[in-house]
């Protein structure tokens, strides 16, 4: 049986080998593969069958093809043919695909190395389903990691009221919306944390005046750690203020995002006024369509 998860073992991401040497990156993600026929193989079963339409993730596709619809009107006939051509290619599916338990993410940020073992963790997605999935998977991630490294340096346009502002490169763009999220990030994770404060028996705002002793209390609660002041605890220093502390950091990380969707409708926008019209209709449905679909032969 591979191993799921094992705490406490020394183990390197599979990630960090990226361009560290072609031999060094090719024998990880050996290993990697490695692990994932085990696990294939394996008996275990956990969770409902996933079915062939969530598999091949039909209803975002189809969502991504309506917003290019929308942004080329004169072209919706050419995108009904796409999706009658991707529902020609699932009827054509042989019958009776196996179905093994699949990790349901697999790619090589889950995947951790050391002499003993290969690590894998983040199953929360794990299901029956054909194992195309997860090798489909593997396979892009890796290849878009891969071009990701080698684009790092590129020369890109960055934008200003859509108009072209000023040279840069792919790597320094995409880090504008990095720092923001991982800002966001360690701000969910503080207070994440202090929802294992505990305000129990603070009573009023100078304290109660029964004798409760409550550092006991906390840890009879299985709180990790304690609101000292009073008046502080009974505020809102709490799991009820905290956790409207945590759904903002969420909304701001989920508006950065948002943001980066924003911004690359623009710039396919921004694109598709400088090409010929069968090249425009080609980008937005590359752009809008990509990431959607996994290839099967």
């Amino acid at each position: 049986m591979p191993r799921l998860l094992r705490l406490h073992e020394p183990a390197a991401p599979l990630a960090t080998l990226l361009g560290k040497g072609s031999r060094e990156w090719t024998a990880g993600v050996r290993e990697a593969a490695h692990w994932l026929a085990a696990f294939h193989r394996s008996s275990l079963r956990v969770g409902d069958p996933e079915p062939e339409w969530d598999s091949l993730k039909t209803f975002r596709l189809a969502n991504r093809l309506v917003k290019a619809a929308a942004a080329r009107p004169s072209e919706r006939v050419l995108l009904l043919d796409l999706m009658h051509m991707l529902k020609e290619r699932f009827a054509a599916l042989p019958e009776g695909r196996p179905v093994v338990q699949t990790h349901g993410r697999f790619h090589h940020d889950h995947v951790f190395l050391s002499p003993e073992a290969v690590t894998v963790i983040d199953l929360d997605r794990s299901r029956p389903a054909d194992p195309a999935k997860d090798v489909a998977e593997f396979v892009r991630v890796l290849r878009l990691a891969a071009h990701a490294h080698a684009t790092k340096t590129a020369l890109a346009t960055d934008y200003t009221y859509l108009q072209p502002a000023q040279p840069t490169t792919v790597g320094h763009l995409l880090l504008a919306y990095a720092f923001p999220a991982l800002r966001d990030a360690d701000r969910a994770r503080r207070s994440h944390a202090s929802l294992g404060a505990s305000v129990a028996g603070a009573g009023g705002s100078a304290g109660s005046r029964w004798a409760l002793d409550r550092d006991r209390l906390a840890e009879l609660l299985g709180c990790e750690t304690l609101v000292e002041h009073a008046k502080d605890a009974a505020l809102g220093a709490g799991a009820a203020g905290t956790r409207q502390d945590l759904y903002g950091d969420v909304i701001a990380m989920h508006s950065i995002f948002d943001r980066v969707s924003r911004d690359e409708d623009v710039a396919i926008e921004l694109r598709c006024r400088s090409v010929e019209d069968d090249e425009a209709v080609a980008i937005m449905v590359e752009d809008q369509a990509a990431g959607g679909l996994i290839a099967r032969g």
